[in-house]
């Protein structure tokens, strides 16, 4: 009986790690969700958003590397395995710390306050709607599988992950929904300047349902489209140092393309209408660096 029990076992394993549906399950922007929960998820969950931001339908990086589904899979027949050949027939309870919010290893930051002694029309309102109305967008454009509206949010690093990740979907004929985009906080831990760049930590907690569905047919192929997800991601955001904010918004303070002059917007496009230049943002106003996910509760 033991030996059927472990055969069929490593057949299962290697099935799976085998078959199309072993393709990565995470999912929103930067394949932070996925079938399973992780981190210290809080009290967070309910009913009432943060602000004004939500959306019917949209989706979504730095990966976070987070377990997939086939790995987590391989750690369920691992104990299988252990539970048959140990001749127990007890349920073992396997329990951890809950993982901090924000990371241990974050570097010191300033209270945000103190950013104003910088850039002393900075508005930390108007940079928590940014943010809150920028997770939003970021997560259609995933959806989409096109980021050229929301190019000019992020730095060329994250764009450039973010390609590869989007690439791998194409190439697997699948599409990421997301439904029912909530913000839920917005919360900034502070900020640094490192070197000739300025730096602000969020720590960003919205509610989201996620899955993913097959280009061909239609058919849903991971994720649970009726199930909402709580998310926690740690957020930062760069700009060159010594940029002061023009309007009080962020995002709009270059008002003109510094290649030829013409009238620009940061909000709308990364590339001059006139001259066809890549704008590189971080220059003139924030943009999305880095991406982290902290945890994730489904409801």
């Amino acid at each position: 009986m033991k030996k059927t029990l472990l055969f069929l076992c490593a057949l299962l394993c290697c099935g799976l790690l085998l078959s199309p549906a072993a393709f990565r399950s995470g999912a929103d922007f930067g394949d932070f969700a996925g079938d399973d929960d992780y981190g210290d998820y809080g009290d967070y969950g309910g009913d009432d958003d943060y602000g004004d931001y939500g959306g019917g339908s949209g989706s979504g990086g730095d990966s976070g590397g987070f377990f997939d589904t086939a790995v987590v899979l391989v750690i369920v027949v691992i104990i299988v395995i252990w539970a048959v050949s140990s001749g127990k027939g007890k349920k073992t309870a396997v329990s951890a710390a809950p993982a901090s919010p924000v990371p241990s290893s974050l570097p010191a930051l300033a209270p945000l306050d103190s950013y104003r002694e910088a850039d002393p029309a900075f508005s930390e309102e108007a940079l928590r709607d940014w943010v809150a109305t920028a997770y939003v967008r970021l997560q259609r454009a995933w959806q989409l599988r096109d980021l050229s509206s929301v190019r000019p949010l992020l730095s060329d690093e994250l764009a450039a992950r973010t390609e590869t990740q989007l690439d791998a979907y194409r190439q697997a004929g699948r599409t990421n929904m997301i439904d029912r985009i909530a913000v839920l906080e917005v919360a900034f831990l502070g900020w640094r300047r490192d070197g000739d760049r300025d730096v602000i930590v969020a720590r960003v907690c919205a509610r989201i349902r996620d899955w993913q569905v097959d280009d061909r047919t239609g058919a849903v192929i991971a994720g649970d489209p009726s199930r909402d997800k709580v998310l926690q991601y740690l957020w930062t955001l760069g700009r060159s140092a010594g940029v002061m904010t023009e309007s009080g918004e962020p995002g709009v303070s270059a008002d003109a393309c510094p290649n030829c002059g013409a009238p620009l917007d940061l909000n709308r496009s990364a590339v001059c209408e006139y001259c066809r230049s890549v704008i590189r943002s971080s220059r003139y106003d924030w943009v999305v660096t880095s991406i982290q996910g902290l945890s994730q509760r489904t409801l």
